[in-house]
């Protein structure tokens, strides 16, 4: 698979927490033509115009310097309802198999949690630490690069008539994906 040369401005980089519609995030991208993927890896960010989740969560920061014409998301959403969405996943659906210490994916989720929440299981004040982490991000980057972020509330029903204009793109003739929905 081709490296993405980091000077790309097809570039985009989707920040957010689980739970904040990036299934369907990622298949918009699909259909405007980017490649695209969930980044669990390092080696992930390589290789995909556009990649969420994990490893963009840990190194956005990071990104913005390494990628000087990457556009990044942050996906956000009413944190009440992202907090009881997140407890469906986390405690009260196993999703992660019968062995879940042997699934990449669930070993790099807890560390996302250890390294926000200093848990791994689901807390009463996750819904304020969601606020907490969006507010530092939009801060951030009004501060520093504040034409390189949209904020998307997807689950509220943001969809081409946001992300197309920040990306410069033609809005497609069909409905802006809603998948692996859970947004109540």
């Amino acid at each position: 698979m081709a490296i993405i040369p980091h000077d790309s401005d097809r570039r985009v980089f989707c920040l957010g927490m689980f739970r904040t519609g990036t299934v369907s995030l990622l298949k918009a991208f699909d259909i405007l033509g980017y490649t695209n993927a969930q980044a669990f890896k390092m080696s992930d960010i390589l290789h995909y115009e556009v990649t969420a989740d994990t490893v963009v969560f840990f190194f956005w920061k990071e990104l913005i310097t390494a990628f000087p014409k990457a556009k990044f998301i942050l996906r956000v959403r009413d944190a009440p309802a992202w907090a009881r969405s997140a407890r469906h996943v986390i405690t009260d659906r196993p999703v992660w198999g019968k062995n879940p210490t042997k699934n990449e994916n669930w070993l790099t989720s807890h560390l996302m949690m250890k390294k926000m929440w200093g848990c791994c299981g689901f807390q009463e004040d996750w819904a304020e630490k969601f606020r907490q982490y969006n507010k530092e991000v939009q801060e951030h980057f009004a501060e520093h690069c504040p034409n390189r972020l949209l904020v998307m509330d997807i689950c509220a029903g943001d969809g081409w008539e946001k992300l197309c204009p920040f990306l410069g793109r033609e809005i497609p003739d069909q409905p802006f994906p809603r998948l692996n929905r859970r947004c109540s």
